[in-house]
């Protein structure tokens, strides 16, 4: 709850600054009259962007991190612990970076987006409330989920299994609810989002149970072969790995790019359709 507390602050504090700043411009005969500024609407331009802009940046961000860069990453620390063995990254096994690199843009881009979202609503949404609270829980265990792993034990610590299925279950289970929140998002009217979307991010959740099941097989294969239980080579069927997530990532990356592309032309297709101004009240004006 805390997290959440920090994060209406922080609205608060950038919509604070922003307008602390335009309040100081203004002429002194016009500060001078409280009463009238304290009783009336004052009209400032904040120069930010404007609510259709976060939306966006939110749902793109939101599907890049979670349909794209979590995908890989977890694909990588599940199935190529075994692969570019020997190989290092600015001293880090050549998996463990890639899938640390992959989390971390997770967590960057999580984190913008959520705060994005909290400036245009300009708190919390109750009329989006199943989206919302998944939303809010997926970011919660976003954000704890690198922190807690600073502090994982030793590999001689018989803690460490325990850490390890922890950590496993916690990444998935934030994987899970923030890919069923991105799906809640085209029931979002302010989105605009068109139905047929479903398919499209139906097929980004079939590439990637389709990449476990390929991985899961080639594992199965290798774990029968001779030369498994040598640990300072590539496990069996190397090559078909990376060819593996070569396919994925292409895969996913043009999936992701299609969904990001309807959310920034929304409203396309049969997605719901701006309200047109109302012109009744100039036309009783001019009577």
């Amino acid at each position: 709850m805390w997290l959440i507390a920090i994060l209406f602050a922080l609205t608060g504090a950038v919509r604070g600054s922003l307008l602390g700043g335009q309040v100081e411009n203004l002429p002194k005969a016009a500060s001078d009259r409280q009463d009238d500024v304290a009783t009336s609407d004052i009209d400032i331009d904040l120069d930010l962007p404007d609510g259709a802009t976060l939306i966006k940046l939110h749902g793109t961000f939101m599907v890049i991190a979670w349909l794209g860069t979590t995908s890989m990453g977890i694909l990588i620390a599940r199935y190529f612990k075994r692969t570019w063995v020997n190989r290092q990254i600015f001293g880090t096994e050549a998996w463990f970076f890639w899938h640390r690199a992959c989390m971390l843009f997770t967590w960057t881009f999580t984190l913008i987006a959520f705060i994005m979202i909290f400036i245009d609503v300009d708190g919390w949404s109750y009329g989006e409330a199943p989206h919302a609270i998944l939303g809010t829980i997926t970011t919660i265990l976003c954000f704890f989920h690198p922190i807690l792993a600073m502090f994982r034990p030793s590999l001689g610590d018989d803690k460490r299994k325990y850490f390890n299925w922890g950590h496993r279950f916690g990444g998935v289970l934030a994987h899970l609810l923030a890919t069923v929140t991105i799906f809640l998002s085209i029931m979002v009217k302010k989105a605009q989002l068109p139905n047929w979307l479903y398919a499209i991010l139906s097929l980004a959740v079939l590439a990637y149970v389709t990449a476990h099941i390929y991985f899961t097989v080639l594992l199965r294969k290798a774990q029968q072969h001779g030369s498994y239980s040598n640990r300072n080579i590539d496990a069996p069927y190397s090559t078909w790995r990376k060819r593996g997530l070569l396919i994925f990532g292409l895969v996913s990356l043009c999936l992701v790019a299609a969904i990001v592309t309807i959310i920034i032309l929304a409203p396309i297709g049969n997605g719901s359709t701006p309200e047109a101004p109302d012109e009744t009240a100039p036309a009783m004006e001019n009577d």
